[in-house]
């Protein structure tokens, strides 16, 4: 729910700002500044704290980057282009 939230802001900001890299960043270093410590942590409490930074970084780095992904296709590629970006194996054309 937090994240859900905190992505409804980050929404909001990154249109009215139109500065999404800045926030896919903050979100994204969130995340990965936060994940390191779930090997530090001693009791439920601990894991909560640490799953809700993770989640505040996601909210904050979806909107702006999913803006970032549309807006740098063609409108008639931005089906491809967020099918390229949840692949996980990406086949380059011959």
């Amino acid at each position: 729910m937090l994240g859900y939230t905190v992505r409804m802001t980050s929404r909001t900001v990154s249109d009215r700002v139109q500065k999404r890299k800045p926030l896919v960043l903050i979100g994204y270093s969130l995340s990965a500044a936060s994940k390191p410590f779930f090997a530090l942590t001693g009791g439920w409490a601990d894991v909560f704290t640490v799953q809700s930074a993770d989640r505040v970084g996601k909210g904050i780095r979806t909107a702006p980057r999913d803006a970032l992904i549309s807006e740098s296709v063609h409108e008639s590629k931005v089906g491809h282009a967020f099918g390229l970006h949840r692949s996980r194996w990406i086949r380059l054309a011959p």
